[in-house]
């Protein structure tokens, strides 16, 4: 699953409420105060090749500062507006789309998954114990990290994965821990998560999210597939 955002400032709260757009903003403050402070944590990860561009955004009050290091698309410097593949950050939009549905009462957060799977799916068990929302949410479900069906070194194993081959991969998954156990990180746990959430609420998890998480936030920057204007303002990925 692909994720691409340009910066993302959450808050969680009791309403749904609509609050104006984020609108791009580039490197409004290339000199403030705390540029050389943050450079000097974030240059050396760019001269050590571990990252190819960063940019950091400060928020004092209501004060403001985005900063830029190492390159972007078209070579220059990132700014606000440069648009990051989330990858497996996505999980923490799957989480407020949880915490959201915790808080409408559509689910509760010991809701066994298989509950909200279609009919006829299951979802494996060990030692007589179910896997849970809850369980799924803290990497505790004893799913591994990755389905059975996907390689174990791949740059993007999940590019091209889909919800049937999700429910033939629950299926033949031996859970690797009791749920509860112990805490193993597994994008297929986060991802079964958000799949039935999307069942859940209705629609899909792209409308669930969009409805539910992205319009009341404001995030009109955040995309499951970057529009064709947009796509100037993405950086490229790196291994």
């Amino acid at each position: 699953m692909r994720w691409v955002s340009f910066v993302v400032l959450v808050a969680c709260g009791g309403t749904t409420k609509s609050v104006a757009p984020v609108k791009p903003a580039g490197d409004t403050d290339p000199d403030g105060p705390n540029r050389a402070r943050i450079a000097a944590q974030v240059q050396p990860l760019i001269d050590a090749e571990l990252a190819t561009g960063v940019v950091v955004g400060v928020i004092d009050g209501n004060k403001k500062e985005i900063y830029g290091f190492g390159k972007g698309p078209g070579g220059k410097p990132p700014t606000g507006a440069t648009l990051f593949e989330l990858g497996t950050v996505t999980r923490a939009y799957t989480g407020l789309l949880l915490a959201d549905a915790v808080q409408r009462r559509e689910v509760e957060l010991d809701t066994p998954v298989a509950e909200l799977l279609p009919t006829g799916v299951t979802a494996p068990t060990k030692d007589k114990l179910v896997i849970t929302l809850r369980h799924l949410a803290l990497h505790s479900s004893g799913l591994p990290p990755i389905p059975p069906s996907l390689p174990a070194e791949s740059d993007n194993p999940f590019g091209s994965y889909r919800e049937n081959q999700l429910y033939q991969d629950l299926i033949g998954t031996r859970l690797i821990g009791a749920p509860g156990e112990r805490i193993v990180y597994s994008d297929y746990g986060v991802g079964l998560l958000a799949n039935a959430l999307g069942h859940k609420i209705g629609g899909g998890y792209v409308k669930a999210l969009d409805e539910r998480v992205l319009a009341p936030l404001g995030l009109r920057d955040t995309y499951f597939a970057v529009p064709t204007p947009a796509q100037p303002r993405l950086a490229s990925g790196t291994n």
